[in-house]
């Protein structure tokens, strides 16, 4: 999906338990759509992940100081499973304390 596309969808109201970004698929527009997620009332408290090519550089950087939840190598299978399952978990237990 592309970046305006993906900006309609996170301003309107699908449900999401997750977001995750890829910082190969066009790193610049990529990373608004990160500060445009915590800045929307209905997705501040959502979950964002980053999947990254290789460690270091500008891109990595950039994303790091946009404060997403979790950053890992897109190579870490097992990783972005582990983590995918506990920002999930982290997520359901955070709305049930706000309910």
């Amino acid at each position: 999906m592309d970046c305006g596309s993906a900006a309609f969808f996170l301003k309107g109201n699908p449900r999401y338990e997750l977001l995750v970004f890829d910082l190969k698929l066009g790193s610049p527009r990529v990373l608004k759509l990160i500060p445009l997620a915590r800045s929307l009332s209905h997705r501040k408290h959502l979950p964002i992940m980053v999947l990254k090519e290789t460690e270091g550089g500008a891109a990595e950087e950039l994303a790091r100081n946009l404060g997403p939840d979790d950053m890992l190598s897109r190579k870490d299978l097992g990783g972005v499973a582990r983590s995918v399952a506990r920002l999930l978990r982290s997520a359901r237990n955070e709305a049930v304390a706000l309910d």
